[in-house]
């Protein structure tokens, strides 16, 4: 009877322990080479950017697709304008991975035109950032006047062949507020350059 009793014991105190361990909250570390590999979006620390969820049409289909792998841009002739695409964001987005054509010789120049369309006043900001980092290599806003449509163009000088860029859009409310909620119609297009043109 007494070994029931012990067992039953050690049961009971196990049980405890166990219920008790899975309470402590656990933490899972992304490194860079886990996000390079992943394709996925580290947080920075300036502010701007979360771990990113993929933006959606109206139709619920996803346009930017999270983790969406790498898209290598490549250059089409002299100040030629390269359409990306269209997509409707909330509040901020930052693109999957896109390399610059590394079969290039030479500087590049990379400019990015975005032009935004929202149901509110707001200024759109775009940024073209060192892939995986926060690091900018250019921005530039839609102005001080705050309309219901309008456009940014980053250049960003003197990459290699190679480079690894995402392109980061985030807009803010007229009253210079940011607001995660609120959507905006983006459509944006890269145009790439040697540095001697």
């Amino acid at each position: 009877m007494k070994g029931v009793y012990s067992m039953k014991r050690f049961f009971a105190t196990l049980l405890a322990l166990v219920m008790c361990l899975s309470m402590v909250p656990t933490a899972f570390a992304i490194t860079e080479d886990t996000a390079v590999a992943e394709n996925i979006n580290v947080a920075d620390e300036d502010g701007w950017v979360l771990l990113e969820l993929p933006s959606s049409n109206e139709d619920g289909s996803v346009a930017v697709p999270y983790g969406g792998g790498t898209e290598t841009w490549k250059w089409t002739g002299f100040m030629s304008e390269n359409y990306v695409g269209s997509f409707t964001m909330e509040g901020n987005n930052l693109t999957p991975v896109k390399t610059l054509d590394p079969s290039l010789d030479g500087g590049l120049n990379l400019e990015i035109i975005a032009n935004y369309t929202c149901s509110t006043k707001v200024r759109l900001t775009v940024q073209i950032r060192k892939a995986y980092t926060s690091t900018v290599l250019a921005e530039d806003n839609s102005g001080y006047n705050y309309s219901t449509s309008g456009g940014a163009n980053p250049v960003a000088l003197n990459l290699k062949p190679g480079d690894k860029v995402q392109i980061y859009f985030r807009i803010v409310k007229d009253n210079g507020v940011y607001d995660d909620n609120l959507k905006c119609n983006i459509s944006y297009s890269y145009s790439l350059r040697y540095n001697d043109y």
